[in-house]
């Protein structure tokens, strides 16, 4: 059953049969015979056929889907725990963003550790690309990322979003930009096009000389809500609120830290 689930949960993502078969390396012939097994042993009809190549999930499809991902990642932690039930000594090296590094990981860390006191942290800080390459180099375990990259090959979901607020006094006569790489910058350019503002920039390559310029009135620049302390800001609409992402090399169960990046998500699903 656990492999019928896992070939229906590919064919109602791709909404094609061919697609799929390509995805999990089974003939197109055998993933419609299984797609035929299943709803017979459910008696229900799960796609319709709207053509040689498209198919219409109906609402017994929809709710298997939700289903299933419970299912399969069930098994998955099942299986998980039968071979791991405590981590051995590992280490676990972390690449992060700026505004995740210095708001929101210290914030994770000490639940982190208790949970597993046996992994060796190694943290690093810098920006988004960069921390996706460290996983791409093997330099990295996991990355924490706040800008939609292409991230081909790696395990991506999204954690949270973050707030962002323009922050500064209104008459400070500079705007301060990060670099050309840094996650916050496209927002910055954002509201000064939507807002026609021609100002005078300064360009600055790290977070917290960018806070300390702010709070002395020398610029204005939109960052996060969290990295504001006591400084003016404006709340922003909802489109300034940003993803922040989870990356790693793998989500195979086998791997020692699949445990470490599934307490991660769910620390952030119960507290962000």
């Amino acid at each position: 059953m656990l492999e019928l689930l896992q070939i229906f949960v590919k064919v109602y993502e791709c909404r094609n049969f061919t697609k799929a078969s390509e995805l999990l390396f089974i003939s197109q012939p055998t993933i419609s015979l299984k797609m035929k097994q299943l709803e017979q042993q459910l008696q229900v009809t799960l796609f319709i056929r709207q053509g040689p190549k498209s198919i219409q999930p109906t609402a017994q499809a929809d709710y298997l889907y939700e289903q299933s991902m419970k299912m399969i990642e069930l098994w998955h932690d099942t299986a998980f725990a039968l071979h791991h039930e405590d981590l051995e000594e590992i280490t676990c090296t972390i690449a992060c963003s700026n505004t995740f590094g210095l708001y929101y990981l210290p914030d994770l860390m000490p639940s982190f550790i208790a949970r597993f006191p046996n992994v060796e942290f190694t943290l690093k800080i810098m920006n988004s690309e960069e921390a996706v390459q460290q996983l791409y180099q093997h330099e990295a375990d996991l990355a924490f990322i706040e800008k939609p990259i292409e991230t081909a090959g790696l395990y991506k979901k999204v954690l949270f979003k973050d707030e962002l607020v323009l922050a500064g006094k209104a008459t400070a006569p500079h705007w301060l930009m990060r670099e050309n790489h840094s996650g916050i910058r496209f927002f910055n350019e954002l509201y000064i096009a939507e807002h026609s503002l021609s100002p005078t920039y300064m360009y600055i390559n790290n977070g917290e000389m960018m806070k300390q310029l702010l709070k002395r009135g020398v610029g204005r620049a939109v960052v996060s809500k969290l990295s504001v302390d006591d400084l003016p800001y404006e709340r922003l609409p909802d489109k300034y609120n940003r993803n922040m992402y989870i990356v790693a090399r793998t989500r195979d169960v086998a791997h020692p830290l699949y445990a470490v990046e599934k307490w991660i998500e769910e620390f952030f699903s119960r507290n962000y």
